[in-house]
């Protein structure tokens, strides 16, 4: 084939799978309790990359600290230049506030949905516009449109945490997400100071927005520039306006008196107005959201009590970063003449000399951080950072009359900031799953906000009950906040050391499971010693007891046996939690192989449950890309969906071929699940589909995707050709022998099917009749004439001979909708097309009577993929779904047989081997099973 004149090169292709696009994740259980989520697909990024990546999103982290904090210095200027009062100017730092906390958590689920980066772009460019708009603005009305903009500044660093989650593996990952979040204490100490530095050069308040706007975009720059795309997270969910509408309401009746309480007097009727207002808005969204399938914020998840206590934590540390600044600010410029305390500091010395160290503090401290929450786990970093605060606030409350100390207090409470932020996210990512893990930060995120309007109306409650006459306020002020700031401190080292459940980890920080990769972080510990409550070796009891019962297991010693099974058992527990026991089984099952050891998987498969028979299939071997930050498993390599899988022959043995949305082909071992070979990625698209054949005495791969079809060299990896004349999108491949040439079917956006020799790389025929897209594809031999059967967009389903490319007969109705996925069977002598579509449903059509003759009906979404086999000379069908679900059925019956696989993503792919085996690619891995199917089983 190689060197064929007078064409673009081109290889042979076989059918497989027909691929189609992918569904709309239905992210539910059958009976509404299973709330199942497209794991996101995490590969461990190269080290070349890796620096860059970091570099960048701590630089957006710092971004993201500092603009909230820049306008406090230049308060007065806004207020002299704009012609409002001093109150009225406050509203520069409410107006962000507000923003922050109704986008935050829109943000948040936005980027668990899709890729992180064009999320955080998004934040950032509206942030530098904010800052231009402040900057210009003739007006406070504009003015304070330009503040609001900025406020997506707080979705930033649930952000950048997402990204990282998905780029990071191992180790790596939780010394980089305590580096970006220490990075939110530099910004936030930063911000004033370099504000008082420039507005003492350039007085007046304008240039600091210029300067705002230009970092801002240097940061959108090095994102777009250094933060990969990640397709990696299935993005069919879909966000919940109407709770975001309710929860913003909610947020900004919490934050306005909190912000405003002060200037409007805290007995105001407006106060407690808003706060009964606020209670009952915000008890309504708690309400709807429990019920909801797809929640802005996922209530069953943050009212478990670890992600309480890390969003309790949250908000002391926020409201010890406020209560700093203000208090520091305020003994610092009291006059001693005036107030008996203080020194008489300008705005700019108060910065420079007493502010700075904290922000000095925060430099140092972030990455020691991200080494102690390695090495020594979170809730001793944030034990340590508790200390510190009690340290520089016990500092302030008894001394500070000499400068020395406040700097000393200054330089602890910085500390105690920055590893509280570097620690809290990777405390949350010991409870929450991936799937949430933007969703978790986002609230993390609010409490942080909500804590910091807070103590700042803490503290100007305090000042104004000591202060009287109009002087300035008593020295009593100032060690009741610095007091107050011990007992935050305190109560961060008491939640911290003993509000929380037991660590998952047995021992302070990460330990290394022998049947693991080496990068497995060990989230789980051993049996409970008592045996009351079973054990992590119990397998029956941990298939069939509460979830709840289980996950509370205390730390204690244990082997690497019952280390490995608390791992398999988290790995899809936000799946499992709510279903059933059956579910369960198949879940940790499937888990179990994922961490490459086959023979737990078969214990958990026959593990006894109520009603339910042992089941009739046993995981073989299966990829898993990382439902946990913490811990690889056998990784796939996809980095997103896989949309199609087909099988073949290759030196010698049997191999699976995946094509995935991250625009690469990988081949494993069916045999081992072990990667042979590398990757063909010099694709320019998506790859919905895949093909194999052998051409001229070697195997070849066919794949179609974003306005190719390309052909590629099995054994080297190599592209031998691409087919000419495709004019758009193509979303399925058929083979078959024309005329005595093997031939590839395909069709693309101008809804034409064209036919091309293998051998030649030529066009010899073309597919009529129809006018829709062409989605999925199959060809058979009916009376020694080769046939297709396609399914189109608008649902209907045609059959075409292909020596003549006419259409055989009428179009069958086929689906109401789009028709994604088709294959074909003869049984008895009688010709049969399955079809599966949009509706949910799977038809089966006679096709020499040209009607359909059953439905299947189980799948609780769109069904993508289906396969047939025969089985006791009886047709079987097999068919995966976008809800999570793979159903054997008998067709003649129209019944489903024995119950449906579970899966913790979307199903899009499937194919059965000549052998019986089942290969499913689910979210972005690939799994193969037995089904027992017996001796008469063949392929499709």
């Amino acid at each position: 084939m190689a060197g064929t004149p007078g064409w673009r090169g081109w290889a042979a292709g076989g059918v497989g799978v027909r691929s189609s696009r992918p569904a709309e994740r239905i992210a539910r259980w059958r009976a509404g309790r299973w709330h199942g989520a497209a794991m996101p697909s995490l590969q461990d990024p190269p080290s070349a990359r890796s620096g860059p990546l970091l570099f960048a999103l701590c630089f957006a982290g710092v971004v993201a600290g500092a603009v909230p904090a820049v306008v406090v210095p230049v308060l007065p200027d806004i207020a002299r230049e704009l012609g409002v009062s001093p109150g009225a100017a406050n509203w520069a730092v409410t107006a962000g506030l507000l923003t922050s906390a109704v986008t935050v958590p829109v943000f948040g689920r936005i980027a668990d949905l899709r890729a992180g980066r064009g999320v955080l772009v998004c934040c950032l460019s509206v942030l530098a516009v904010g800052a231009v708009l402040s900057a210009l603005a003739p007006s406070f009305p504009l003015f304070l449109l330009g503040r609001a903009l900025q406020g997506t500044a707080g979705a930033v660093f649930p952000l950048a945490v997402t990204v990282l989650y998905r780029e990071v593996g191992g180790d790596r990952l939780a010394s980089a997400v305590a580096l970006v979040s220490g990075t939110l204490a530099v910004g936030g100490g930063l911000g004033p100071v370099a504000a008082g530095l420039l507005n003492r050069v350039y007085p007046g308040y304008r240039v600091l927005f210029w300067g705002c706007a230009a970092v801002a975009v240097c940061s959108v720059l090095l994102v777009v520039l250094f933060v990969p795309r990640g397709s990696g997270v299935d993005a069919g969910g879909r966000v919940d306006v109407a709770g975001a509408a309710v929860l913003g309401t909610g947020l900004v009746l919490v934050m306005l008196p909190l912000s405003q309480g002060g200037s409007w007097g805290w007995t105001s009727p407006a106060v407690p107005a808003m706060a009964v207002a606020a209670a009952l808005v915000l008890g309504i969204f708690v309400r709807v959201e429990r019920g909801r399938r797809d929640p802005l914020l996922a209530m069953d998840l943050l009212r478990r009590r670890p992600i309480v206590v890390a969003n309790v934590l949250s908000a002391l540390v926020g409201a010890v970063m406020y209560l700093a600044v203000l208090v520091l600010t305020q003994l610092v410029r009291g006059r001693p003449e005036a107030a008996g305390y203080g020194f008489g500091a300008s705005a700019l010395t108060a910065s420079v000399v007493y502010l700075l160290p904290m922000t000095i503090a925060s430099m140092i401290a972030a990455p020691i951080g991200g080494r102690s929450v390695v090495r020594f786990g979170a809730r001793f970093t944030l034990v340590v950072a508790g200390l510190a605060g009690v340290g520089g606030f016990g500092v302030l409350t008894v001394a500070h009359d000499r400068p020395y100390q406040v700097v000393v207090a200054s330089f602890a409470i910085g500390v105690m900031v920055s590893l509280g932020y570097a620690a809290i996210p990777s405390l949350l990512a010991e409870f929450v799953p991936a799937s949430r893990i933007g969703m978790a930060n986002s609230a993390n995120a609010l409490t942080r906000w909500i804590g910091g309007a807070a103590a700042s109306s803490f503290v100007a409650a305090v000042l104004a009950a000591f202060t009287a006459n109009g002087g300035p306020p008593r020295e009593g002020a100032i060690v009741v906040l610095s007091g107050s700031g011990v007992v935050v401190a305190l109560t961060v080292v008491s939640l911290a050391r003993f509000g929380l459940p037991a660590p998952w980890a047995a021992g302070a920080g990460p330990a290394r499971v022998s049947a693991m990769s080496d990068d497995v972080h060990m989230i789980a510990s051993a049996s409970d010693p008592s045996g009351a409550e079973g054990s992590w070796t119990d397998l029956p009891w941990l298939v069939n007891a509460d979830p709840e019962r289980v996950l509370g297991l205390p730390a204690s010693d244990a082997d690497s046996d019952a280390r490995l099974m608390a791992a398999v058992y988290r790995a899809s527990v936000d799946v499992h939690r709510d279903a059933p026991p059956w579910v369960r089984r198949q879940l940790l099952a499937l888990d179990a192989a994922r961490y490459g050891d086959r023979e737990l998987s078969a214990r958990i498969a026959a593990v006894s449950v109520e009603d339910v028979d042992t089941e009739p299939w046993r995981v073989l071997w299966s990829t898993g890309s990382q439902s946990d930050p913490h811990f690889r498993m056998n990784p796939s390599g996809h980095t997103g969906g896989v949309d199609a899988v087909v099988t073949t022959f290759s030196d010698g043995r049997h191999v699976v071929v995946t094509g995935s949305k991250d625009r690469t082909v990988r081949v494993r071992d069916l045999e081992t699940g072990r990667p042979v070979g590398g990757p063909m990625s010099d694709l320019n698209g998506r790859v919905w589909a895949v093909a194999t054949e052998v051409v001229d005495g070697r195997p070849c791969v066919v794949t179609a995707g974003d306005w190719a079809v390309r052909a590629w060299d099995l054994a080297t990896r190599r592209q031998t050709g691409e087919l000419p004349g495709i004019n758009g999108e193509v979303w399925c491949l058929g083979t078959a022998v024309v005329r005595g040439r093997p031939c590839v079917l395909a069709g693309d956006d101008d809804v034409s099917v064209r036919v091309w020799d293998l051998a030649s790389g030529e066009q010899v025929g073309e597919l009529t009749g129809h006018n829709d897209f062409l989605m999925a594809i199959d060809t058979l031999v009916i009376d020694d004439r080769p046939h297709a059967v396609g399914c189109m967009s608008g649902g209907k389903v045609w059959r075409w001979d292909l020596t003549t490319g006419q259409p055989v007969g009428e179009p069958l109705p086929g689906h109401d909708g789009e028709a994604w996925a088709v294959a074909t069977a003869v049984v008895g002598g009688r010709v049969h097309a399955i079809t599966a579509g949009h509706d949910a449903t799977v038809r089966v059509w006679d096709l020499v009577m040209g009607r359909e003759v059953g439905r299947l009906v189980g799948h609780e979404g769109t069904v993508s993929a289906v396969v047939t086999a025969v089985i006791g000379g009886e047709l079987r069908v097999v068919t995966g779904g976008s809800d999570g679900t793979v159903c054997l059925w008998e067709p003649a019956a129209g019944r489903q047989i024995g119950r449906e696989l579970v899966f913790p993503a979307p199903v899009h792919a499937l194919t059965v081997t000549p052998e019986g085996s089942l290969v499913v690619g689910f979210g972005g891995d690939v799994a193969v099973l037995s089904l027992h199917a017996g001796p008469d089983s063949t392929g499709p």
